[in-house]
């Protein structure tokens, strides 16, 4: 057996000595890799994810995503990181990212993106099964996360408020966000959807049929899931056909992140939107909601000299 770097940087630099003295590759593209693995790994560290290239595995790479997100990062930039990522670790034999056959969107927006109050209004106005009035309702109306959304549990669901289960590796850090004034009818219509499901699931194999105990679950057969973490499955479920509907392109952080953008815009103080999105610094909370020129003009207004 191969015996491996013990460090990160050590693995890194195993790789570009071998692309400089093996490869035709040029010095520019060693340099993006090697840079570029660096940059990678550090967000890794940071999150608390498995960074050793041939240690990393598919929830490594999904909470790295999800991380990427969260910072607002370019998808072009993503997809560098992703493939600077991917040469490392099938360098040390690790398939785990060809396996995921991550699929991207079309375009190559930044997704420091909102929608509009108007989009959002019809959005909110469009008519939904309850699979995604529960979607748009988390993510739009209480800020939640796509992958906090499908680790939910029975058991978060409060009289008054949801516990969530931040992004890091076992669930992450716990938050309570209080509910929205609509919450209870939109938990209401998805409780009895989840029912429905668990009763056809009974009726078809009444011996053997598991309740999964996340609140979010679906049907195969007459077998009871979750959605994968990846999210493909939900946002092909959910995402997809609201976005054909609707006309325009969104994502489910486009929702989480015009959530922040109009509570800005209400005059919620940045620290409280920080503490709702499960933000450890409002630098973060700063570059999802932006201020664009409407806003210093704003500001402008209220100057009292």
């Amino acid at each position: 057996m191969t015996k491996y770097p013990q460090s990160p940087g050590a693995c890194v630099a195993k790789m570009a000595h071998y692309m400089r003295t093996e490869t035709t590759l040029s010095p520019r593209s060693i340099q993006f890799y090697s840079e570029t693995a660096h940059a990678v790994i550090e967000i890794l560290n940071r999150i608390k994810a498995e960074s050793l290239p041939y240690k990393i595995t598919e929830k490594d790479i999904r909470l790295l995503l999800d991380e990427m997100e969260d910072m607002g990062l370019a998808r072009n930039t993503q997809k560098g990181y992703i493939a600077a990522l991917r040469r490392i670790t099938e360098f040390y034999d690790n398939n785990a990212i060809k396996r995921m056959n991550l699929r991207w969107p079309a375009d190559s927006r930044p997704n420091a993106d909102w929608l509009t109050l108007d989009q959002a209004k019809r959005l909110l106005a469009l008519k939904k099964t309850p699979l995604q009035e529960l979607g748009v309702h988390l993510e739009l109306c209480l800020g939640l996360r796509r992958i906090e959304i499908l680790r939910m549990k029975t058991e978060d669901i409060h009289d008054s408020y949801i516990t969530v289960r931040g992004k890091g590796q076992m669930g992450g850090k716990l938050r309570n966000v209080p509910y929205h004034r609509d919450t209870i009818n939109v938990l209401t219509a998805f409780n009895r959807y989840r029912q429905d499901l668990i009763e056809a699931a009974r009726s078809r194999r009444p011996a053997s049929t598991a309740v999964p105990e996340e609140y979010v679950i679906r049907l195969e057969g007459s077998v009871l899931r979750t959605y994968d973490p990846d999210g493909w499955g939900w946002d092909k479920t959910v995402i997809v056909p609201m976005r054909e509907a609707l006309g325009f392109q969104f994502s489910n952080h486009t929702l989480r992140r015009t959530f922040g953008r109009i509570m800005y815009r209400a005059s919620v103080p940045v620290a409280t939107i920080a503490q709702i999105y499960g933000h450890e610094s409002t630098d973060v909370t700063l570059r999802y909601i932006g201020v664009d020129l409407d806003d210093m003009s704003a500001a402008m207004g209220l100057c009292p000299i």
